[in-house]
């Protein structure tokens, strides 16, 4: 018979959720690189891809293969960051790097909940262009990665209870009642009949006081003394 151990099923369910919620979450923070060419006003954004709270951070390092050619890199929100694609003047953001190096590296701690962009600015009208060796990591902070990993285990949860449930209700279902105690059997059992009595020899007189057989013409009997001679 199959035999199931709850604990142990339920113990598998919570560390295969655990493992799908922490690979869920690292395939959307883990570090990135990219490698682009810019000419002077081109630059080259990443996105979080996800919304980021004040739990979050931002790690990113870039290096020119133009020494002569700084970089200047600015973090933005989502509003700010289309304000500065359609080229508006009142988009502001954090600057990260000025423009004085072409190789530079940093961090920076998330300010509020919202996607966040960070934008590699070639802005140096001398010097020709560059080619960078950029990687960004989005690190923690993020709501949608949780949402995620949620709507992807709770069904797993919900489905692993369910056959768990079936599974043991069947193997209930198929378990043997337990055999009858002997006690009552055995007190039902018939008991063996008394052994017969020798039949007494012929002849016999019997004692009018006790009933023992005693032999012709005895005047006391032999078992309780009574004279044979029944009074009157």
């Amino acid at each position: 018979m199959l035999k199931i151990n709850r604990k142990r099923m339920i113990g598998l369910l919570v560390l295969f959720s655990l493992t799908v919620l922490f690979f869920t979450n690292l395939g959307l923070a883990q570090g990135k690189s990219y490698q682009v060419t810019l000419s002077f006003s081109e630059y080259f954004s990443v996105s979080s891809g996800r919304t980021m709270d004040e739990t979050g951070s931002i790690d990113w390092s870039f290096s020119g293969s133009n020494i002569v050619v700084g970089i200047n890199v600015w973090i933005l929100d989502e509003t700010n960051f289309a304000l500065f694609e359609a080229d508006n003047p009142s988009a502001v953001g954090y600057e990260q790097s000025d423009g004085s190096y072409y190789s530079d590296s940093g961090s920076w701690n998330v300010q509020a909940l919202d996607t966040w962009w960070i934008v590699f600015l070639h802005d140096q009208l001398i010097g020709g262009s560059t080619t960078l060796t950029i990687e960004v990591d989005f690190i923690g902070g993020g709501l949608v990665g949780w949402l995620i990993a949620i709507i992807i285990i709770a069904p797993i949860v919900v489905v692993g209870g369910l056959i768990g449930l079936v599974i043991f209700l069947v193997v209930r279902s198929k378990k043997k009642p337990p055999a009858p105690t002997p006690t009552h059997a055995a007190a039902q059992q018939p008991t063996a009949p008394p052994p017969p009595q020798p039949s007494p020899p012929a002849g016999s007189v019997f004692c009018w006081s006790c009933g023992t057989p005693n032999t012709q013409g005895s005047r006391f009997c032999m078992k309780c003394g009574s004279d044979m001679a029944k009074p009157e």
